[in-house]
């Protein structure tokens, strides 16, 4: 559990980063739900989300997971209220995040919300991976870690994209369906 509590803390210190850099995207979606703030503002976010994470492979801990649980609850309840205002890149990850929030990452928030709230019951220090293993075990389990960061990293946008794509492209095909008759059949 240890493992997948630090991939989820490593995503969030990613998502945290990407708004510290750039934090455009993040502040147009804010601003797309009717919250006017400043770049600033969302840097400092970024800067909480990156604190969050530390203190969760760090410290561990019921209070640390419970900072992790909540940003995954207000992550999903954007993503929810995002879908009904139409499309605004989710900027979660910065410059890669170009896809509107949908299904892919209402569900990733909802996993990370749960491996959160497990955290909570049974609270873990992702940090004993590292110093309770040998130096090959340390850095296999560091490796794991890496590993499921990017791949949630990679499901919160080019997952998100392929899926935002594969709506855009559904609904032409609908919308062309109902405006003019298929080949061979009259209406």
């Amino acid at each position: 559990m240890e493992a997948v509590v630090a991939m989820v803390a490593a995503t969030l210190a990613v998502a945290g980063v990407a708004k510290l850099v750039e934090p455009r995207d993040a502040r147009a979606l804010l601003v797309r739900l009717g919250v006017q703030v400043p770049p600033v503002a969302v840097r400092v976010a970024g800067l909480a989300e990156v604190a969050v994470a530390v203190t969760v492979v760090v410290e561990g801990g019921r209070v640390p997971a419970a900072a992790l649980a909540v940003a995954h609850l207000v992550f999903a309840g954007v993503v929810v209220a995002v879908r009904r205002s139409g499309d605004v890149a989710c900027g979660c990850f910065g410059a890669r995040s170009t896809a509107p929030p949908g299904a892919v990452h209402l569900v990733a928030n909802l996993v990370s919300l749960a491996v959160a709230v497990v955290a909570i019951v049974e609270p873990v220090r992702p940090l004993d991976l590292l110093t309770r293993s040998s130096s090959a075990g340390a850095l296999a389990a560091a490796a794991v870690v890496v590993l499921g960061a990017w791949l949630l990293v990679e499901l919160y946008t080019d997952a998100a994209e392929a899926a935002h794509a594969a709506r855009r492209l559904a609904t032409v095909r609908l919308e062309r369906g109902s405006a003019a008759p298929t080949r061979g059949h009259r209406r």
